[in-house]
């Protein structure tokens, strides 16, 4: 038997997928019978798929595990056989993990004793260490919603308004930006929420609200309802994605966000436990002196202020129509 192809390795994942035994193990053996060295995809009552690797003449045994981000390294013992069983984290994409033990099974799969193979399997570990390692972690829950938030502004207010390549060079906000969008007549800072009443727009320091010389600031605040059936992160960038019509723009998105935070592998994540919103309408305000704000000109010298929040209720008397924002003089805009 040849080393595992993606194709007959996925069948196996499939197999075992649909195999059901109560509260028992599920186990599936990769390579051939021939081999003393055992490659077993296993699924527990909880429905998780992992790797086991165990030897029928000795422990498969690791002196010390590395240290990996994302995965579970644990000891084992299947039919008074000792090995090693390696296992997804939760949070952590499963597509990069199915890839891993593929290439962990064909590194493996003519080893013939328990300490060729613990050695091999330590290697290989260690080699992958520092893949696994520097990946980042999902997005949290709030910065998803602040995400989607941006998200939105951008599909229906600046795309709306300006080209596509334009607007994409607007979106500041994930660049650490003092605003999310700047544009030529105005800049947009966004303040998300899930919540229809109520809403305290966070404001970082005094001059995220300043006055801009020449320019116009707007405070939009997207409003989105938590729902079951509601779209998640991932399905908010993919359709986002699909929008762009040229090569050039689907990379500058994909880099924009790569610095929120956005990572594909995170996708199942975001699916089963991300957050999933019904978006609902955009509530626009004006900045300016009837605006409630901390402004550095208003402020004792030598007292700084780094965050601080307003109450929407108090913003009111600010509220404009969405057709009153001004991105672009020279269109008109």
């Amino acid at each position: 038997m040849d080393k595992l192809n993606e194709k007959a390795f996925f069948d196996f994942i499939d197999k075992i997928k649909k195999q059901n035994l109560d509260n028992k193990n599920t186990i599936i053996r990769l390579n051939d019978e021939i081999f003393d060295t055992r490659l077993c995809l296993i699924k527990d009552e909880k429905e998780n798929v992992f790797l086991g690797i165990f030897n029928l003449k000795g422990s498969v045994d690791l002196k010390s595990i590395p240290l990996t981000e994302g995965l579970l390294i644990k000891n084992a013992q299947e039919s008074k056989q000792k090995g090693i069983i390696i296992m997804l984290e939760k949070g952590h994409d499963q597509d990069i993990f199915l890839q891993f033990i593929l290439y962990i099974t064909n590194e493996l799969f003519q080893e013939m004793t328990a300490r060729k193979t613990s050695e091999k399997l330590f290697k290989t570990l260690s080699s992958w260490q520092g893949f696994f390692n520097t990946r980042r972690r999902p997005i949290s829950r709030n910065n998803q919603l602040g995400l989607m938030g941006e998200l939105k502004v951008l599909e229906y207010i600046v795309l709306n308004k300006i080209d596509h390549l334009a607007g994409l060079n607007s979106w500041q906000g994930p660049n650490n930006g003092l605003h999310d969008f700047v544009l030529r007549n105005c800049n947009l800072e966004v303040k998300s929420s899930s919540d229809r009443n109520n809403n305290k727009f966070m404001i970082h320091g005094e001059k995220q609200l300043d006055d801009i010389p020449e320019k116009k600031l707007f405070l939009i605040n997207p409003i989105f309802e938590l729902k079951s059936d509601g779209f998640n992160l991932y399905e908010y960038v993919i359709a986002m994605k699909e929008k762009f019509q040229t090569d050039i723009n689907v990379q500058i998105f994909n880099d924009i966000i790569h610095k929120a935070g956005f990572r594909n592998m995170h996708k199942n994540y975001y699916k089963e436990e991300g957050l999933r919103l019904k978006f609902l309408n955009f509530v626009v305000y004006k900045i300016d002196d009837n605006f409630p704000r901390i402004i550095s000109k208003n402020s004792p010298k030598d007292i700084v202020v780094n965050t601080y929040s307003i109450n929407s209720d108090a913003c009111k008397n600010s509220i404009i129509n969405i057709n009153e924002i001004e991105v672009d003089r020279n269109n008109g805009y």
